[in-house]
């Protein structure tokens, strides 16, 4: 992006925010305000100020729909991405938990609001309280089975927190997501990292295998990292950072594992991926481009 062009979209995104902050909507309605909201939300790549104007806007949509589930959910979520940006832990750890509450309240309105069980989820797993992760992931895949998101994020947090037959039944769920979509990478790669950890080194090496077949050919970093793993995990070398020559990122707090993002957060199985925190892996890996079964 040229600077020309970046100074273009600032000064159209300041705009926007201008507008919403003067209230130039069409009609007063929580509907338009969720509106604004949604773009000023977008806006916060570029204007520092647009996730407390966002914040606003929502409240204000709420105080017409008090009952809305969805506010309750959207308000969590800025709460969240306002805490990726504190450097203080306990300013970080109190923006999470304010989460939390949201997340709560938005299943206290609607019982079976899969989403706000799979946020609170994800809060849950931010603050070490893996049992009440993996519960309330259950709950949002039980409430919604269409969605493999959820599936694949239970997967991941029951291979974290790695109790009686957690690492059995999370292997069975990355398999049966691959059934329904085989060309899932990151699915892919969670298994071999899975099959790493319990000294399965044929299947890991099989899973990484596959996740290289399905990385592009011009992804040449990408490529040569996995492939270095396959090598490592033949010769009973760990995967880890250091093996691989990845300088470890910033851990995150909060996240919506995805095989396929749609909503911000990060991939559990590949870090460094964009998106709001991941459910952590065992083991560390290159960035691997999303791939479109």
């Amino acid at each position: 992006m040229t600077k020309k062009t970046e100074s273009l979209i600032m000064n159209f995104l300041c705009l926007v925010v201008f507008l919403g902050t003067t209230n130039f909507c069409l009609a007063m309605s929580s509907t338009n305000y969720k509106i604004d909201a949604d773009v000023i939300g977008v806006a916060g790549g570029y204007v520092p100020d647009s996730l407390p104007l966002s914040e606003t806007t929502y409240k204000r949509a709420q105080e017409l729909e008090p009952r809305n589930p969805n506010f309750y959910l959207k308000l969590g979520q800025i709460k969240e991405a306002v805490a990726l940006t504190k450097k203080d832990e306990a300013e970080k750890k109190q923006l999470i938990l304010e989460a939390g509450e949201l997340f709560q309240k938005s299943i206290d309105e609607k019982v079976n609001f899969d989403a706000g069980y799979y946020n609170l989820a994800l809060v849950k797993q931010a603050l070490g309280d893996m049992d009440s992760a993996v519960e309330n992931m259950q709950k949002a895949a039980s409430y919604n089975n269409q969605n493999i998101n959820y599936f694949y994020g239970l997967a991941g947090l029951l291979q974290s927190r790695n109790k009686e037959d957690d690492m059995k039944n999370a292997e069975a769920i990355y398999k049966k997501i691959l059934e329904v979509s085989p060309n899932e990478v990151n699915v892919h790669f969670s298994l071999g990292s899975l099959y790493e950890g319990l000294k399965r080194k044929q299947e890991a090496i099989d899973e990484y295998q596959k996740v290289l077949d399905l990385v592009p050919a011009d992804s040449e970093d990408t490529r040569d990292k996995i492939s270095k793993m396959i090598n490592n995990t033949k010769n009973g070398i760990p995967n880890n950072a250091e093996t691989l020559g990845i300088e470890t990122p910033a851990a995150q707090e909060t996240s919506s594992p995805t095989p396929n993002q749609e909503v911000p957060s990060q991939n559990p199985g590949m870090p460094g991926q964009e998106e709001v925190a991941p459910v952590q892996q065992p083991t560390v890996g290159p960035e691997i481009p999303q791939q479109n079964p």
